[in-house]
C-alpha cells in the first residue's frame, strides 16, 4: 500500500502550485474541498512510488517553509522593528533556498516510510504533529537569522552614537594619515610622523586594552583624537570591513591619500 491521496491546504501554496496546468502535466487529478480550504490531489496507483515520493517531497519543502516561518518566526515580531522584521522575513527565505539540499534530506527517509504504509498524507498534519528533523533545523535558521538581524541593529546604534559624537565635538588634530593593510593592520601617524598608535597604547594599561581588535582600537584612538582630516592609504585589495566602519563614522573627514609620504 502507498498513499493515493495527497492533502494540503491551500494558503500555503500559490495558485501555480495546484493549477489545473501543473496538476496536467503531472497527470495529477485535483478535488477540492472550499468548505474545508483544503485541496486534494489524487495519486493514481499505477504511480511509481519514487515519483509519488518526489511530487510529496515537492510539496512539504513549499508548503514547509512559509508554514515553519508562520509558526516560528512570527515570535519574533514584537522583538523587532517593522522593517527589521520584514528584512528576517526575507533572509529566512534566502536562507531556506540557500539551505534546501540540507532541507529535504532531512524529510526524504521520514516521508519514504510514512507514504508506504497510509493511504492518505496531509501536508499540514505532518508538519505539525511529525517532521521533527525538519522543524529542528527550521527553528535553529530562523533564531540565526534573528541573532544577525540584531547584531546589525545594535552596530547601527554603535554608528549613530559614534556619528554624534564626531559631528558635535572639536576637533583635537589637524589630520592624522592612516594606512590599512588586506589583514586589517594599521598605521596611524600625524602630519610630523608621531606614531599616533604607540602614543595611544602607552596611555592605558593592559586591563583597559582587554582583547581588543584591530578595528575597535583604530576606532578608539581617531574618536578619542578626533582628526579634521584623515588621509587614508590602504594597501592589499578586498572589502575591509573597518574601512567602511570608518566611512560610516566619519564620513567626508575622510580623504583618499594616494601618495607614499616619508615621516
Amino acid at each position: 500500500m502507498s498513499v493515493t491521496y495527497l492533502d494540503f491546504e491551500a494558503k500555503y501554496f500559490p495558485v501555480e502550485w495546484y493549477n489545473k496546468k501543473y496538476l496536467a502535466e503531472q497527470k495529477l487529478e485535483l478535488i477540492e474541498d472550499k468548505f474545508e480550504k483544503y485541496m486534494r490531489i489524487y495519486l493514481p496507483a499505477s504511480m511509481r512510488l519514487e515519483d509519488k515520493l518526489q511530487i510529496i517531497e515537492d510539496w512539504v519543502f513549499q508548503q514547509g517553509c512559509i508554514w515553519s516561518w508562520l509558526k516560528y518566526g512570527q515570535q519574533y515580531h514584537s522583538l523587532l522593528p517593522s522593517s527589521y522584521y520584514e528584512k528576517m522575513e526575507k533572509q529566512v527565505g534566502y536562507l531556506q533556498q540557500k539551505e534546501e539540499t540540507l532541507l529535504r534530506n532531512a524529510l526524504r527517509h521520514d516521508l519514504q516510510a510514512r507514504i508506504r504504509k497510509s493511504k492518505q498524507f496531509n501536508i499540514s498534519g505532518y508538519l505539525f504533529f511529525a517532521a521533527e528533523s525538519w522543524k529542528q533545523l527550521m527553528q535553529s535558521f530562523i533564531y540565526e537569522i534573528y541573532l544577525q538581524i540584531e547584531d546589525e541593529i545594535e552596530q547601527e546604534e554603535f554608528v549613530a552614537l559614534l556619528q554624534y559624537f564626531v559631528r558635535t565635538q572639536p576637533a583635537i588634530l589637524d589630520k592624522v594619515y592612516l594606512i590599512l593593510d588586506s589583514d586589517g593592520n594599521f598605521q596611524l601617524k600625524d602630519e610630523i610622523g608621531h606614531n599616533l598608535r604607540e602614543e595611544y597604547l602607552e596611555q592605558i594599561s593592559e586591563e583597559e586594552l582587554g582583547d581588543i581588535g584591530e578595528v575597535d582600537l583604530l576606532l578608539s584612538i581617531l574618536v578619542t583624537l578626533l582628526p579634521q582630516k584623515i588621509y587614508l592609504q590602504t594597501e592589499g585589495e578586498g572589502d575591509l570591513p573597518q574601512l567602511r566602519l570608518l566611512q560610516q563614522v566619519f564620513g567626508d573627514k575622510i580623504i583618499p591619500w594616494d601618495t607614499t609620504l616619508s615621516f
